[in-house]
This record gives C-alpha cells, structure tokens and sequence, in this order.
C-alpha cells in the first residue's frame, strides 16, 4: 500500500515579506534572551557552545546549566518538529501551520509576562520557538533560507549577489537581494526589541504576536508544491 504523503516530502513556498517578519521575530526573540536573560542566547547555538566552552574551561558551572539546557532543549524542538512533519499528511498543513505560530505565540506571551520565572526557563522556552520555527519555515521561492540565525543567510548573500554581477545573472542577483532582506529584517527585530525595551521593558516581546498573525494570514494564502 502507498504510504501517505506527508509534510516532509514537500517544500512549503513563502513570500519573501513572509520570510523577512519570521526573520524579524527571530532576531527580537534572540535579542530578548540575550538583553534580558543572563546573555543566553535563544537561536545562536555556535554562540551559546562558544560560551558553553569557555564557562567549561573556567569551572563556571552555573553558566554552563544556563547555556546548556537551552541548547538541548533547541535540539529537541527541531528532533520533535522533524517527527511530526513526517507524520501529519499533507493534507492537514494548513493546520499545522496554525498550530505552529500557535505555539510560538503561546511562549512568547509566557516568556514576556512570566519574567519572575528563572533565567533558564525563559530562555528555554524561547530556545524551543526558534527551533520549532527553523525546522518549519525554510524556503522562499527556489532559495533556502534560515529565519534564526544569520551566517548561512550572509554566506549565500554574498555568494549570490557577487556571483550574480560578475556573470550578469541577475536571478542570481535577486537572490541575493531577498537573502539581504531577511537577515536585514532580523537586524531590525533586535534593534527594535532593545529600543522598545527602554519603554516597556520584557513586555516589547509582545509586538512579535502581533507580527505573527500577519505571517499566518500570509502562511495560509501561500502555495504548497511539490
């Protein structure tokens, strides 16, 4: 018997306006652990090992907890995410969609309001959004992005748009410049995050709720193929 087609075995095609606020929510929920949790970071995990290694080096073993835990918890977020993308049918993707920014909107609202909760907890919580949001929404168009964290993003950027200009291929171009779009959009998540922050302090998380019901009306009116 044919086995059922589901989630993984096709790429979901966002808009590029789409890729550019999941970029943005990445780089407010990053910019929150990192200000307003004990320099914890929620997306960056070469960051936190980075960190991981040197506490190590220095027997610093609280902050070794404090980056640890967050990074498993990152990796289970992605493991858990994967299993279920092979197991929901196609069929019921646009509910998986509305499930998946329900989760993210749930711990963003926990993680801005329940600030008397340890440091760990917190950025725990906002290590298991960016994981879920990784796995979940990866390409736009015939380009793979990452909406958490930057490097490959810059990688590709460059490559694409110097690439592009030498061999005047401007679709390569146009790659370059949408890749430009969305780690410019996660620069301006965090700018954004630390300038409202002055205002209204953990509670400037909240704007991201916002942008996600932009991105889930834009999810839902986008196309899935094969």
């Amino acid at each position: 018997m044919q086995r059922a087609t589901v989630i993984s075995d096709h790429t979901f095609i966002m808009k590029v306006r789409t890729a550019i606020l999941l970029a943005f929510i990445g780089g407010m929920v990053d910019a929150d652990s990192f200000w307003f949790h004990g320099g914890v970071f929620a997306s960056l995990q070469s960051g936190n090992l980075v960190l991981l290694g040197i506490n190590i080096a220095r027997g610093h073993w609280t902050a070794v907890w404090q980056r640890l835990i967050p990074l498993l918890i990152f990796f289970l977020a992605v493991g858990v995410t994967r299993i279920v993308q092979q197991t929901i049918s196609v069929q019921s993707l646009r509910q998986w969609i509305r499930i998946t920014i329900a989760v993210e909107t749930l711990l963003i609202i926990l993680s801005a309001t329940l600030n008397f909760l340890p440091n760990i907890v917190i950025t725990s919580g906002l290590s298991a959004l960016s994981g879920i949001q990784l796995q979940s929404f990866r390409n736009i168009d015939d380009v793979t992005f990452n909406s958490t964290m930057m490097t490959g993003n810059i990688r590709a950027c460059a490559a694409f748009l110097f690439g592009g200009l030498w061999q005047h291929d401007w679709v390569m171009v146009n790659q370059g410049l949408k890749l430009l779009g969305i780690f410019s959009g996660f620069c301006i998540g965090a700018v954004t995050l630390v300038f409202l922050s002055d205002q209204f302090g953990q509670l400037s998380l909240l704007l991201a709720v916002i942008i996600l019901i932009i991105i889930l009306v834009d999810l839902l009116s986008t196309h899935l193929t094969d």
